[in-house]
């Protein structure tokens, strides 16, 4: 009986999943309240989240079956909590609709700790040791709005933000540090990467309407709309922004004046932060922008941000006119042409950063699953970019509708690749009866 139903937990796993006996195990003890086996089989490198083919985890088998010991172990030990199946039922649905009232009653409080996060980062790969409040991070770790992120030495972290409509991909570097933030506007959500020291990478493909996406340091501001860069921060705020592919809007940062939640919507705020976008300026790809905190210093001092500050918290203020303030600041930080080499070498740096399809992303956090997106999206990228330094003899391609196709063939990542007479071609396996000499 043991044997059968071993048989059938291996069958119910789904093929996203990372496959072997240990997660076979992990399900089947959970599901019989076997607390040594789910012990055992996490210690032998079982996924805690993987699910069966109906999309349910070894949480919800334990729930369901009331087993309450597993239930607060797998919890303990970071099960997702918030996990659904294919039912959209939670584990805590399940212990209801059972009747495990207490395990439904337990489950519901531990959901009513969990942050509820406007945007979410998810580890797409990792090198090396970062942490997020003393956890070390794998792929598929899911990273909240306002946790700050530690990169270790020799180590690099890259992340997807699982909310944006957009593609925005990040790749921290070591020793950064960093921390993602969100901020909910009448015209367009704010998705902002704030950058406190060490150096990323921004990849943003087209930003959507309805969304803006900023990279944010101690002393700079960077609004984007489609576009590639790196930023380099020094423990002062000393910033470099290094623009790769499209265009860069930067400007200087009023810190702690404009994230003061108190005051940051008042009109004399509203004014200065005007100010301050007025005078962004439009960094163009190959180009890179230096702003220390003198320059940052000398430009908030012709913005009266300390004025507008003092103002913006009186509040017999509150409903006066405003002083007309026209900044004209002629002292921007200089542009610099980057070297050749090194922008060659930091968009080349670009192709490694893949990112996920955003519908996918939303409907996983599954480490098996990301992964092997990551993968594929890197072999269509390889399949489309492919250019061979010297051509083979050509040969002709029968496709199974009876058409044929003549030119150098090339078979990378199952895919068919014909440079043709009307230009490259790319086929699948489905799409091929067989290869012919010419």
């Amino acid at each position: 009986m043991k044997l059968l139903l071993k048989l059938c937990f291996l069958f119910l796993i789904t093929y996203s999943s990372i496959n072997g006996e240990p997660n076979t195990d992990l399900l089947e003890s959970a599901s019989i309240g076997n607390l040594d086996g789910v012990k055992k089989a996490l210690s032998e490198q079982a996924y805690i989240n993987v699910k069966d083919r109906e999309g349910t985890n070894a949480l919800m088998f334990a729930a369901n079956n009331n087993h309450f010991e597993v239930v607060k172990f797998l919890v303990d030990n970071k099960a997702d909590v918030l996990a659904r199946n294919i039912n959209g039922w939670t584990a805590a649905v399940m212990a209801g609709v059972r009747g495990n009232l207490f395990i439904k009653e337990y489950l519901e409080g531990v959901e009513k700790t969990i942050p509820k996060s406007r945007a979410t980062g998810v580890v797409l790969s990792i090198v090396g040791d970062t942490f997020v409040d003393n956890r070390k991070l794998q792929i598929g770790d899911l990273v909240l709005e306002n946790q700050t992120i530690y990169v270790g030495k020799k180590s690099i972290c890259e992340l997807q933000i699982k909310q944006s409509l957009s593609e925005f991909t990040l790749r921290l570097k070591e020793d950064t540090v960093f921390v993602l933030k969100f901020k909910e506007a009448p015209i367009e959500n704010i998705f902002s990467g704030f950058l406190q020291q060490g150096k990323a990478l921004f990849k943003i493909q087209k930003v959507f309407t309805g969304e803006k996406i900023q990279a944010v340091t101690p002393t700079t501001v960077a609004s984007v709309r489609g576009t590639a860069f790196g930023v380099e921060t020094e423990s002062d705020g000393k910033t470099k922004i290094s623009v790769l592919q499209g265009s860069v809007r930067t400007r200087v940062r009023a810190t702690g004046i404009e994230d003061d939640e108190i005051i940051e919507d008042t009109p004399e705020i509203k004014k200065l932060v005007s100010n301050l976008d007025y005078n962004a300026q439009i960094i163009p790809v190959g180009y890179s922008v230096e702003v220390t905190p003198e320059k940052q210093k000398s430009v908030l001092e012709k913005a009266e941000a300390e004025g507008l500050k003092n103002r913006a918290q009186r509040k017999e203020f509150s409903n006066a006119v405003i002083p007309d303030l026209s900044l004209r600041c002629s002292e921007k930080p200089v542009t610099k042409s980057m070297d050749p080499n090194e922008l060659s070498t930091r968009q080349k740096e670009l192709d490694d950063l893949v990112g996920v399809e955003s519908a996918k992303l939303k409907n996983t956090s599954e480490s098996p699953i990301i992964i092997s997106l990551v993968e594929n999206r890197k072999a269509e990228k390889e399949v489309i970019n492919f250019q061979p330094d010297t051509f083979k003899k050509p040969e002709i391609l029968l496709l199974k509708n009876g058409k044929a196709v003549k030119g150098p063939i090339y078979i990378i990542h199952n895919r068919y690749i014909v440079f043709s007479n009307v230009g490259k071609q790319i086929f699948t396996e489905e799409e091929i009866d067989k290869i012919v000499a010419e």
